[in-house]
């Protein structure tokens, strides 16, 4: 959802549907998300090269935003300390 959001901001067109492996193969991009992945680009996909083979302007501008997060106001969660 932090990725929705994220993109919605910075004025990104979303999509959330199942795609399928030819879907991805056939993608310009792709990038993988989870908390402690943060937001992970994707070049290769059983061996096959993700567009061009390097991590796309929307991955760049997304994993930037999401750098943001742990400073924003009400994003995160504050773990108490360990004794």
């Amino acid at each position: 959802e932090t990725v929705l959001v994220l993109a919605k901001e910075l004025g990104i067109e979303t999509v959330v549907k199942n795609i399928s492996l030819a879907e991805f193969h056939a993608a310009d991009e792709v990038f993988t998300s989870g908390t402690m992945g943060e937001l992970t680009p994707v070049t290769m996909i059983d061996g096959r090269t993700i567009g061009n083979g390097k991590v796309g302007e929307v991955t760049l501008q997304l994993q930037e935003s999401y750098s943001t997060v742990p400073d924003r106001p009400g994003w995160t969660t504050e773990l108490p300390p360990f004794d």
